[in-house]
């Protein structure tokens, strides 16, 4: 027996085994290399994944306080409805006949501005002035999370693309791909606006 380290049980075959075993526990090291960070990446600081209960509550609390003040002021620019002429404003005398309706009457477009600004916003704050705060920081929590959160509404839009799809299939999968796609346009562009 070569190896006298081992013990007088592990012999013939099983030596081997545990030999080629314990070789390519030597080798599996050397094998293995360290990933870059997140920090080295340009991704800001590694998260930090454990939260103390006071540290919970506060985030808790700034992210229920931006979400609603986004939300509030979300559904103030949607109830002006600013963007829409008066005569294609829910609650005229048109909106009550479907048969006179035309589906594009009922395009959310306030909602479709306020999510796109509320994602170019968003982004540009994450790569800007938000970009090396760690992800559970009390300022990306409560303007990226909170607020933004708030005030973007990919939901409520898709409900009332669903009013849309109902007058016209056509229609409501054309504002569907436009809403999905002007959120990748806003996140695209987004990335490449500096705020400082």
């Amino acid at each position: 027996m070569e190896n006298r380290n081992n013990s007088q049980v592990i012999q013939g075959r099983s030596w081997k085994i545990h030999r080629i075993f314990s070789l390519r526990l030597e080798i599996r090291p050397l094998e293995i290399q360290k990933l870059p960070s997140w920090a080295s990446l340009g991704y800001g600081m590694a998260p930090n994944t454990s939260l103390s209960p006071g540290q919970l509550a506060k985030a808790v609390a700034v992210v229920a306080l931006g979400g609603a003040l986004g939300t509030l002021l979300r559904d103030l620019l949607v109830r002006s409805n600013w963007l829409v002429p008066s005569t294609m404003a829910r609650g005229t005398a048109s909106y009550s006949f479907p048969s006179t309706v035309s589906w594009t009457s009922h395009i959310p477009w306030m909602l479709l501005v306020i999510n796109f600004l509320g994602v170019l916003v968003a982004t540009a704050c994450l790569v800007g002035p938000l970009r090396h705060h760690d992800p559970n920081d009390l300022a990306r929590l409560v303007v990226v999370t909170g607020f933004f959160g708030g005030f973007t509404s990919y939901s409520g839009l898709f409900v009332d693309i669903a009013t849309v799809w109902h007058l016209s299939v056509a229609g409501g999968l054309g504002v569907l791909v436009g809403a999905v796609l002007s959120g990748v346009l806003a996140g695209w562009l987004g990335l490449k606006v500096r705020l400082r």
